[in-house]
């Protein structure tokens, strides 16, 4: 007699609990007068828990090397990014050790010296990801004190001197190397001087058929590995310096151009407003003598981030990458 009672039951039972497990903790109202917590929901208090029962675990780091003494600040590590995780052309915050650094004429060739500000540069682009895991990054901007070189002081030392200058823009903490925008192993001090004579060294400009030597004067074409790599991941080389002011800047690049056999020069080049290529007129002869010239450009320098970095954040230009340590 008491089966169909005993059915139904059951029937309700199951009703009920399909419809119990088909709330979530979100839905029930905790209240917190008594622990002084700020959560108004079961979901809230849950999370809570669970952070406070992995902050009791210890964790030991011997194998790992993760600088973690609890399971909690280790989940919280293995959800943060490596840097060869980070898409091109997103966004990565990262302010330079050195504050100053005052140019040295004897290397640019100037009357006077200059003085730049590595960390006005806090925004970087992230433009190659390498093999041993390590991310090449550009600044955003260019520097908002053109550095100026002159003669044929500024030409010899133009792509080493540059060199020096990008350094300045790295993070002891986080990169493992720079070099100036377009450095690509070009002679870095040019120490043979034969070359700079009347008549012209060479009769065509570099990259002429005439092949003027690197190593004496001649120029290169090395800058097109970071120009074409720019342009092809963020979609233009254009820069501006860090008030939004759009600005030429140089690349570690000799040009020689050869006019005719009264007017020849040797220069820099650099990226103009437009996102093209120029070049400087530093050392020049013209009719019948030689002369200094200077010219002046903003600077954009490339780091190298160390492999095994960690970031948060999105990575995008409101919410850039923020590196850390561990």
């Amino acid at each position: 007699m008491g089966q169909p009672d005993d059915k139904l039951s059951l029937i309700t039972n199951i009703s009920l609990t399909a419809k119990v497990k088909r709330l979530t903790a979100e839905e029930f109202s905790y209240d917190n007068t008594n622990t002084g917590d700020d959560c108004t929901d079961v979901q809230c208090m849950i999370d809570k828990l669970d952070i406070n029962l992995a902050n009791q675990f210890t964790y030991s780091n011997a194998k790992t090397g993760i600088n973690c003494t609890n399971i909690q600040c280790t989940i919280d590590n293995l959800a943060r990014g490596d840097v060869a995780d980070m898409a091109l052309g997103s966004y990565v915050s990262m302010t330079p050790t050195t504050s100053s650094y005052t140019t040295d004429t004897s290397k640019t060739g100037y009357d006077s010296t200059q003085t730049i500000n590595p960390q006005e540069l806090n925004l970087w682009r992230v433009i190659s990801i390498n093999n041993d895991g390590t991310v090449d990054v550009v600044s955003e901007h260019a520097s908002s004190t053109a550095i100026y070189f002159k003669g044929q002081t500024g030409y010899l030392n133009f792509v080493g001197y540059l060199n020096v200058l990008a350094k300045q823009y790295e993070n002891s903490t986080y990169t493992k190397g720079s070099r100036a925008f377009g450095y690509n192993g070009q002679t870095e001090y040019i120490t043979d001087y034969s070359k700079f004579t009347n008549p012209a060294p060479w009769t065509c400009s570099t990259g002429g058929s005439c092949n003027p030597v690197e190593s004496q004067g001649g120029g290169d074409e090395l800058y097109t590995k970071d120009y074409n790599l720019v342009k092809s991941v963020l979609g233009t080389a254009v820069a501006s310096k860090p008030d939004g002011t759009a600005y030429y800047y140089w690349m570690a690049s000799r040009y020689y151009r050869y006019s005719s056999a009264t007017n020849y020069r040797w220069g820099g080049r650099y990226v103009i407003t437009s996102g093209g290529v120029s070049d400087s007129n530093l050392y020049r002869y013209y009719s019948s003598s030689f002369n200094s010239y200077s010219d002046n450009c903003s600077l954009r320098p490339v780091l190298t981030l160390k492999s095994g970095i960690k970031y948060t954040g999105s990575g995008t230009e409101a919410d850039p990458y923020v590196l850390s340590e561990n």
